[in-house]
């Protein structure tokens, strides 16, 4: 058993390392990794595997993870709603088993911090050998952006000019990023729904020299609505208005021509 226990983890990577542990009782279920960290997914395939390892290895053996712990924004929630985790299955003669999470129900930009925890105590490995039987991570979304190519933006209103941008786009959703509109490094994402409304969420666009950082936001209606489409000209009619910390600049409508 120590032998095959030793070549377990010597076929994994550094960072999936682990004490290794004898004397089980049952199956001897141990995480091999107790802290993951920050973990980012693909929003377009939004799943992550999660290694359990056992000592004893004589039958097959199945089961659920008997603890899950879930925080999202500082607040415990049930991790039904945010995520769907897997049952575990070990195949006879396997030391380690997938623990499969999918976080479809998450929304983009929140972080979801889970604990997984062992506490079948007939079936955990000794804590004196491995250390812990939880892993914790923190996990969450993120686009995949892929370069569409230059667009071009008018401003008739607001700063009187028009220029040429670099567009992208999320892969597998209708969300884009105009890269560094008004200022280097304030990139500005917006989505065009299936209905061709274009919807301008809040965000820092750029730094005004008296002011501070301006927020840019859709104007047109509730819900940061700023225009509409046109897909046969490929044109975003957007009204945006610009606030600071002090108040409004005021709305003003721009377009926007995607590549």
């Amino acid at each position: 058993m120590a032998i095959a226990m030793t070549a377990l983890f010597t076929a994994c990577d550094q960072d999936n390392e682990a004490a290794i542990y004898n004397n089980t009782q049952g199956q001897g279920l141990a995480f091999i990794n107790t802290d993951l960290g920050n973990v980012e997914v693909p929003a377009a395939d939004p799943n992550y595997t999660i290694t359990l390892a056992r000592a004893n290895a004589s039958a097959a053996f199945s089961g659920k993870i008997d603890k899950i712990t879930a925080i999202v924004d500082d607040e415990t929630v049930d991790y039904n709603t945010v995520c769907t985790i897997s049952d575990y299955a070990f195949e006879m003669g396997s030391y380690t088993a997938d623990i499969k999470i999918n976080l479809e129900k998450l929304a983009m930009g929140k972080v979801l911090n889970l604990t997984l925890e062992c506490t079948d105590s007939l079936n955990l490995a000794p804590t004196s050998d491995i250390g812990t039987n939880a892993v914790k991570l923190a996990i969450s979304k993120a686009y995949n952006w892929v370069d569409l190519g230059t667009g071009h933006y008018y401003s008739p209103e607001w700063w009187e000019e028009d220029f040429d941008v670099a567009i992208q786009k999320a892969e597998g959703f209708n969300q884009y990023k105009i890269k560094s509109l008004f200022q280097e490094g304030y990139d500005i994402q917006f989505e065009i729904t299936d209905a061709n409304v274009v919807i301008v969420p809040k965000q820092a666009s750029w730094v005004h020299s008296s002011y501070g950082t301006v927020s840019l936001e859709g104007y047109a209606d509730a819900g940061f609505v700023a225009g509409t489409y046109d897909p046969s000209t490929k044109t975003a009619t957007m009204t945006l208005r610009h606030t600071v910390s002090a108040g409004s600049f005021g709305a003003y409508t721009d377009t926007l021509v995607l590549p």
